[in-house]
């Protein structure tokens, strides 16, 4: 085999390598990402849980009065607000509960308190799993060789939990394949081209020996 043969063998060996690769790391961050939007949906489904809870818990107190106060809590898909408007309302009834010890003593209003605090527990618990995926998908993607393509691939840096940068957890993706699929495409097509430059070449060299043998008999004949 040629030296130009040698390069092209070697050539299709490093795309082989480099696929293997990239196929490994894009499958990798892609179920990290996904184990994001999953703890992020699973964040959002505790939050909305606590907000029922309070809801339950104002109707119980509205019978001992304030009820300006006690105003529901509309579930919806903004954390903050909902977090807050919550986090308000059991501040509001834990007042109530101070100056109406019937309320304090309430079976049911006991009952809900102990529920909102488990939920608000497993809330720190679910937070902790998001910011732990999280922190394994942005140090994955920074990995090297994954660093060199990642980005390129779609994946960008995933935000951490916070009520501040929500907005941010929304809008986190992940490449849907089409990205991966284009760029295979191309490097494909590379790979052919290169190919098929080293077949012609070697077509061309094989012609050119194979006329100068033809010349060198005729010669030798005459």
């Amino acid at each position: 085999m040629d030296a130009l043969g040698t390069v092209i063998q070697m050539i299709f060996y490093i795309a082989i390598i480099m696929g293997i690769i990239a196929a490994r790391s894009y499958n990798k961050l892609q179920r990290l990402g996904q184990g994001i939007k999953s703890a992020n949906a699973t964040v959002l489904t505790v939050i909305q849980k606590r907000a029922d809870l309070v809801n339950r818990l104002m109707d119980i107190a509205k019978d001992y009065g304030a009820h300006e106060k006690l105003v529901s809590i509309t579930l919806s898909n903004n954390l903050i607000d909902t977090f807050k408007a919550s986090t308000e309302a059991i501040a509001n009834v834990n007042s109530m509960a101070q100056h109406f010890p019937d309320l304090k003593a309430n079976v049911a209003y006991q009952q809900l308190m102990n529920e909102i605090s488990l939920v608000e527990n497993e809330l720190q618990n679910k937070r902790e799993s998001y910011n732990k995926v999280t922190q394994d998908y942005n140090s994955e993607r920074l990995q090297i060789p994954t660093v060199l393509f990642s980005k390129v691939l779609g994946f960008e840096e995933a935000p951490y939990f916070d009520f501040n940068n929500f907005q941010e957890m929304k809008e986190f993706k992940t490449d849907d394949g089409q990205l991966l699929k284009e760029m295979l495409s191309n490097v494909s097509s590379k790979a052919m081209d290169i190919t098929q430059k080293g077949v012609d070449k070697l077509q061309s060299k094989t012609e050119e020996e194979h006329s100068s043998i033809i010349i060198l008999k005729d010669e030798t004949r005459n």
